[in-house]
């Protein structure tokens, strides 16, 4: 199975990231493994926001329910898994609360994956 970061912060920062980053992000899997998305909080005031970003970047099919509170994926093996914040700084990245939408994202096994992958193995992973 594998393990993907997908990260939008260049879609807010176009010019250069700023020394830290945080935001929220959803824990998604999908037929081929797991991926995180993370989102600036400018980007995405909900966590349904990620995903229906996600899915207009990638093609899949989806809508809103109960105004823009709750997005869901039509017709293909995405899930949610969970939501939180998340926090990165020259040190650390930090993932940490839950959506409140969609739970908490699953911790378990997750700090290895994501010091696994390529660019995080340098932060300090801090899981809560």
């Amino acid at each position: 199975m594998s393990f993907r970061i997908v990260d939008f912060s260049p879609i807010q920062y176009p010019y250069g990231m700023p020394a830290v980053r945080q935001g929220k992000f959803l824990h998604l899997g999908d037929g081929e493994g797991e991926l995180l998305v993370l989102s600036p909080y400018k980007l995405s005031e909900f966590h349904a926001q990620i995903l229906e970003r996600y899915c207009m970047l990638n093609g899949l099919e989806g809508g809103f329910i109960r105004r823009r509170e709750i997005y869901e994926v039509v017709g293909n093996d995405l899930t949610v898994i969970g939501g939180g914040h998340w926090r990165l700084d020259e040190n650390e990245f930090h993932l940490f609360g839950a959506s409140m939408i969609y739970g908490k994202f699953e911790a378990q096994g997750l700090m290895e994956k994501v010091r696994n992958f390529p660019g995080f193995g340098k932060y300090r992973i801090v899981i809560e």
